[in-house]
């Protein structure tokens, strides 16, 4: 039984994320940036971006969003710019 609890749990948090990575991606596109990734693994958040000319604003707007949505600290938010 406890066993079935933990994988409930484990379950609702990956589908959580999963909701809450949507809900980021559609934000970050909103505001310009076509293709973006995002990753939650606790509370640690990924967010793969491409855009040309990628710049320093470009990082605090997504950052930004992040801290916004999830309440995670910005020093546990990683922005990866692609070309």
């Amino acid at each position: 039984e406890k066993t079935r609890s933990e994988a409930q749990k484990t379950i609702l948090a990956v589908a959580q994320n999963v909701e809450h990575e949507a809900a980021i991606e559609n934000i970050i596109k909103a505001k310009g940036y076509e293709n973006a990734t995002v990753y939650i693994d606790g509370e640690k958040v990924e967010i793969i971006v491409k855009k040309d000319g990628f710049t320093e604003a470009d990082a605090s707007k997504l950052s930004d969003i992040a801290t916004d949505q999830l309440g995670v600290s910005p020093s546990d938010i990683k922005i990866v710019p692609v070309k």
